[in-house]
Order: C-alpha cells, then structure tokens, then sequence
C-alpha cells in the first residue's frame, strides 16, 4: 500500500524500480492470499461470516488509508459452511479489486438476512469501469468468470 503512495518520480531509473517492486509486492501478496485462503476456513466457519467480513474490514481501516462499513440487516442466521467460505472469498476478492484497479477510499459491505433470501452488496466510491467498453484481451479471467 504504501509503494502506490509515491508520487510519479523525475528518475525515469527509479521510477521503473518502484514500479517492479509494486509488482513483486503485488505477487507476493497474491501468493499469500491463497495461501491465506486455503489455510483459514476453518476460521471462517467458526466464526461466522459477519465476523469474518468484519475482520477484514478492520485490516482495511487500521491502515489509515481506507473508511471501511459492515451494515448487516435482517436476523442474523448461518449459511452453511461452503457458502460463508464462498461469500467470503467473493468478498475479499471484491476488496482486492476496489482497492487496486477502482483506487477506492471508502468501501461498504452489506449482508441483508431476510427469512428466504441472503443478499450481499459490496460498494466503494472508486474509479468505476464501463463493462461494454472493455476488450475481453485486456481483461483478466475474473470479469469474465
């Protein structure tokens, strides 16, 4: 997070160092992740999917760089446990990408509990993109899983 607080630097020499590391940064984190994900659903699954979502949150928050919301609605009940991990990985997934390519400062997650319906929103105030103008060769597999 920090390396995407430098300002474009003069040294065009530097300037590609700080770019290579954003990106060995980036892979790292990435490999972490899914060592991060195969590791901890167990944690999940105790949890619960509020908590869990709201850990997160907080590790966003506790940056200083982001405003982070959990709104949750409804009575609360459990899921099963593949659908929490599954809502939960959407969700951090969703994060990720706000953080990354919308450059989002404030995010909000919303789970709504409704008797015969579960209903999650993520939103952030980030850049946004307009879906029918992207080219399927620039984009990764995720917009179009």
């Amino acid at each position: 997070m920090n390396l995407n607080t430098f300002p474009p630097l003069a040294d065009p020499d530097a300037e590609t160092k700080v770019n290579d590391t954003r990106q060995l940064v980036g892979k790292a984190i990435n490999d972490l992740r899914d060592l991060s994900k195969s590791l901890h659903g167990e944690k999940i699954a105790e949890l619960g999917l509020p908590e869990s979502v709201s850990n997160e949150l907080k590790i966003l928050q506790n940056t200083g760089l982001y405003q982070t919301s959990l709104e949750v609605t409804g009575s609360k009940y459990r899921l099963s446990p593949q659908k929490e991990m599954v809502l939960f990985r959407i969700i951090q997934e969703s994060l990720h990408n706000a953080l990354k390519h919308a450059r989002a400062k404030k995010i909000t997650v919303k789970l709504l509990y409704e008797p015969s319906l579960f209903r999650l929103t993520v939103s952030d105030d980030g850049a946004g993109f307009e879906p029918a103008t992207l080219n399927s060769a620039d984009t990764g597999i995720g917009l179009k899983t």
